[in-house]
């Protein structure tokens, strides 16, 4: 039988101990209950191999939500998301997976967003609810979709943010629940009840949707709007501001230039307490801050303690003096597990840990391997601050590799690269906009990995760091707002 041979196949596999398995379709010829059996056994046979690798090819979402670690969603051979299975269902990073995981698909209505309020043909919702960063919002076309299980109905329709009525055009009993399909605002919805709901063709129905729990995505890029899409406050790496001599006064002039946010490094680290208590004075918070690995292994608890009092969520290593960094493909390896042992240490403290790379990690081994993509397989617990500029500098394509690793990245350094033979003095970067950089682009596949990314301008010498900071977070605001039009 189908199920025999598949099991057969699985056993060959097995026997031979391999590092991957790649599983296409195997279930796809079986029956319902052999389908479901046999996807069981796949499940316990991960889990009793904990260090194998396994690629698992479906079509089926139920297979993919059930069995993988991550899931990557693919659309013309590119991929969309990739995440675990819970971030893929509560926050889609556009239309195109929103629709497409969730059985019965997640119900979409086209319409206008105008401050905290949704309006579409025969609804107006508020959205005050919904999670964007801040308090400024951007007319628009808008999408906004609401799974069929997340519509509640009856009485508990009445208290949320919107409520209707809805006539049932069909019933479909599924024993445990019941799928309903309403027509309302000129479409047909689907919503998912509990139980036998005794409910009928032509009866009326009380829905309601609860902004917590919608989903709101650009017309036109179809790109999910969430934590500030529309407006993005970048943060700023204090690396670049070194020179200025006081970095406590500094801070006070950073709201004016629209930045409320900052990247720490060691220069800012001496007095976190002083730091902090300047940062909260200001309205200046420090999501992400750079530490370096030998510190970090030196004394972890210390750093903790920068990290509580500053308020840092994301760490990330930097950098490798050039005596330090590995030439082969096994040193970069032992490099990628001391960061994976880190990184699992701040996990447990609810910290995220990363690498931030330079350019000398995509400069090609004697046997033809990049050093980044060895660090990152030999740390499968960490993400990573992607630097674009030094990708560039370093021969490779950053669109490229914002793609293969989307599911990796936490934050992006956004700095620009000067015409050659200009700015020699400042190492040839210049101000974000004013170099060779397509931001543009970059920015739109950064948003179409991950809707959810620290942005950190950076240069890496300016000569006028202030103005370089005022000019380059103007420059950002721009490019943002034009990735949206």
């Amino acid at each position: 039988s189908g199920g025999q041979r598949q099991r057969v196949a699985i056993g060959r596999s097995i026997v031979r101990d391999p590092k991957v398995y790649l599983f296409d379709e195997p279930l796809s010829n079986l029956d319902a209950a052999l389908r479901v059996a046999t996807r069981i056994e796949v499940a316990q046979l991960k889990e009793s191999m904990p260090d194998s690798t396994m690629i698992y090819v479906t079509h089926d979402q139920v297979e993919a939500m059930t069995l993988a670690d991550r899931i990557s969603i693919m659309k013309d051979g590119l991929i969309e998301q990739l995440d675990t299975s819970e971030v893929i269902y509560a926050k889609p990073c556009n239309k195109y997976v929103a629709d497409f995981i969730g059985s019965p698909a997640m119900n979409l209505f086209a319409g206008q967003l105008n401050g905290t309020t949704f309006t579409c043909d025969g609804f107006t919702v508020d959205v005050a609810g919904y999670e964007f960063a801040d308090d400024t919002r951007t007319d628009g076309a808008a999408w906004l979709g609401i799974r069929p299980e997340h519509i509640v109905t009856g009485d508990v329709a009445q208290g949320i943010s919107f409520a209707g009525v809805a006539e049932i055009d069909i019933v479909e009993p599924m024993g445990s629940d019941t799928l309903v399909w309403v027509n309302f605002a000129g479409q047909s919805v689907r919503v998912r009840t509990e139980g036998q709901s005794g409910l009928k063709s032509g009866d009326t129905l009380s829905i309601g949707f609860d902004a917590a729990r919608l989903h709101l995505f650009d017309v036109a890029t179809e790109i999910r709007l969430i934590l500030g899409t529309k407006h993005m406050t970048p943060a700023l790496q204090l690396y670049s501001m070194r020179d200025c001599a006081d970095q406590i006064a500094l801070l006070a002039q950073l709201p004016a230039m629209g930045i409320t946010r900052v990247e720490g490094y060691g220069g800012v680290y001496s007095d976190p307490a002083a730091y902090r208590s300047a940062m909260d004075a200001n309205g200046i918070s420090m999501p992400s801050g750079h530490m370096g690995l030998d510190d970090i292994e030196a004394d972890f608890d210390t750093t903790m303690g920068i990290i509580e009092t500053l308020g840092i969520t994301h760490v990330f290593a930097p950098y490798l003096e050039e005596k330090d960094r590995p030439d082969t493909v096994s040193g970069w390896a032992a490099l990628g597990q001391r960061l994976n042992a880190v990184g699992q240490k701040y996990t447990a403290c609810g910290i995220t840990f990363g690498w931030h790379n330079h350019d000398f990690e995509f400069v090609t081994l004697a046997c033809g391997s990049t050093p980044m993509d060895i660090l990152l397989d030999a740390a499968p617990d960490i993400a990573w601050e992607a630097d674009l500029a030094w990708i560039v500098r370093g021969g490779r394509d950053p669109s490229d590799y914002v793609q293969r690793y989307a599911g990796r990245l936490s934050a992006i350094h956004v700095k620009d690269i000067a015409m050659v033979g200009t700015n020699l003095d400042e190492d040839g970067w210049s101000d974000l906009g004013a170099g060779t950089m397509d931001w543009t682009a970059l920015l739109q596949a950064c948003r179409s990995a991950s809707g959810d990314l620290i942005y950190a301008l950076e240069h890496d010498k300016p000569g006028d760091p202030v103005g370089y900071a005022s000019r380059s977070a103007a420059a950002f605001k721009n490019l943002w707002r034009s990735t949206n039009d």
